[in-house]
């Protein structure tokens, strides 16, 4: 397609990442951006500096996973030249491969599964810079108000109001990249067009994130080793009540993310930073990364919720709902973000709308393709995702209960089968992965978005979950309700 002129609603981490591909495709693009400008070229920017009141979870943890990690080296490698030159690190799979698997042999492709540690202004600041740079036209303090349509069921532009002023800025194709909050659904209802969406539901959860800085002599120097080279100090602590994550970032920075049930009202004490800080030190390996002899503090405990699953592809009956209108990034799909993947769907998404367009002939050719590319490359990543959380708060539930969820056998009670594989195979693959390299590489490559997950679906790989689930139980299934209750006490005494 000739040049068109693409305007596009927010300067995230989706909206910087359209504008870049875009503008290195040759068309003339314009951000509508509704907070002030925030540029540095500064590392040590002040917390507080970084205000984003349209985007409240950019505090929190950010995983920018190699699929992102390939397409900045294929696309931008300035931009990630630059990031590493600020201190930001890499983390490759053959060295946490390493720290379970003593006699490990990288294969080739291995290279391919490379993380970036970054913190998410860091990255964000860059791809702002980078698209300044690039000649994108970047409009602060403007908050849209409508789409504009010169004719039925074909956009013309935006109407938005820029400080006192409200204006239209005209435009071929307008990219909602606005985030959760987007008011798409808004915008086609003035023009009478009734949006569904695929999936919307809850995916359960509330979660709470502190960040700390490495000390330079820290008392434990072994820590400054697992810094440089791996991607977390301990492994994912995972409960279908409880999660905890800890996410290297750079120059010395991480974060440590604990998750839970939102209708378990007794975790809602992890808000506060002495229960927090209770319940991380109780868990495994996570002690020395708290220990003030360690590390120093940096902001207050941050809490976010009222978190969904939500896919709204913007198409019906393979048509654009409204013909030159699209949703990237979290405008068109959040998932539970414990596994990490909003930026790099945030990237994939941006990549594939651009990509259809350059490649087809027409706006509304080159949407359908764009909605069609996205449901092969990630509908089944999303289905996934939603199952566990079905599946996690059923099992959380029934802990509170004082129930089971995990004995599968002699129970008495109605199977879900559904229930039953999600849960065996969510178990049982990450058990049986501890002793089987080409399924630790597997789930790693699921994911990282590198693979779907229907590489894990065989007959083969069923036994070997259910193998693994067996182990699991024994070990840490059948001991839930304990450890829940274990975890309320801790609560309980702060």
């Amino acid at each position: 397609m000739n040049n068109i002129r693409v305007t596009i609603i927010g300067s995230s981490i989706a909206g910087t990442a359209a504008a870049l591909f875009f503008s290195r495709l040759g068309h003339d693009v314009t951000i509508l951006e509704r907070e002030e400008a925030h540029y540095s070229s500064a590392t040590e920017l002040d917390w507080a500096a970084w205000s984003r009141a349209g985007v409240p979870h950019a505090v929190h943890s950010h995983t920018f996973l190699p699929k992102l990690v390939n397409m900045l080296q294929e696309h931008a490698p300035e931009a990630l030249n630059t990031l590493l030159n600020k201190g930001c690190e890499q983390a490759e799979f053959k060295d946490y491969a390493k720290l379970k698997f003593g006699d490990f042999l990288a294969r080739p492709d291995d290279t391919k599964m490379t993380l970036l540690k970054c913190r998410r202004y860091i990255f964000e600041n860059e791809a702002r810079n980078l698209v300044v740079q690039s000649g994108v036209k970047v409009i602060h303090s403007a908050n849209v108000l409508g789409i504009v349509c010169d004719q039925p069921g074909k956009v013309s532009g935006v109407k938005v109001r820029i400080g006192n002023d409200d204006t239209n800025i005209n435009a071929d194709l307008v990219v909602d990249a606005s985030g959760r909050r987007s008011q798409c659904v808004k915008w086609l209802a003035e023009h009478g067009i009734t949006s569904t969406t695929q999936i919307d539901e809850s995916c359960g959860i509330f979660y709470t994130t502190q960040w700390f800085k490495l000390k330079d002599t820290p008392y434990d120097e072994s820590l400054i080793e697992t810094y440089k080279k791996q991607i977390t100090g301990c492994s994912y602590y995972e409960s279908s009540f409880l999660g905890a994550a800890m996410v290297f970032a750079d120059n010395g920075y991480f974060s440590i993310t604990l998750t839970a049930q939102k209708d378990d009202l007794s975790l809602r004490k992890l808000t506060r930073l002495a229960s927090w800080m209770a319940v991380v030190k109780h868990l495994p390996g996570f002690a020395p990364w708290v220990d003030e002899r360690n590390v120093i503090a940096q902001g207050n405990l941050k809490s976010f919720g009222n978190m969904d699953n939500i896919y709204h592809p913007l198409i019906d009956n393979n048509q654009p709902l409204l013909n030159g209108l699209v949703n990237i990034g979290d405008a068109l799909c959040t998932l539970n973000p414990a596994a990490g993947r909003g930026c790099t769907i945030a990237w994939i998404t941006a990549y594939e709308i651009a990509k259809a367009v350059s490649e087809n002939s027409s706006i509304t050719k080159a949407i359908t393709e764009y909605y069609q590319r996205i449901s092969v490359e990630l509908e089944s990543t999303i289905q996934a995702s939603v199952r566990k959380d079905r599946n996690n708060i059923s099992n959380s539930k029934d802990i509170r209960d004082g129930i089971d969820p995990f004995n599968f056998s002699g129970t008495g009670k109605i199977i879900d089968n559904g229930h039953y594989i999600g849960t065996v195979m969510d178990r049982g693959l990450s058990q049986a992965s501890e002793t089987d390299i080409d399924l630790y590489r597997k789930l790693f490559q699921v994911w990282f978005l590198l693979e779907k997950p229907d590489v894990l679906v065989g007959s083969e790989n069923f036994e070997k979950a259910k193998a693994g689930y067996e182990i699991w139980y024994e070990e840490h299934g059948k001991h839930q309700i304990r450890q829940w209750k274990h975890i309320v006490a801790l609560l309980d005494q702060h």
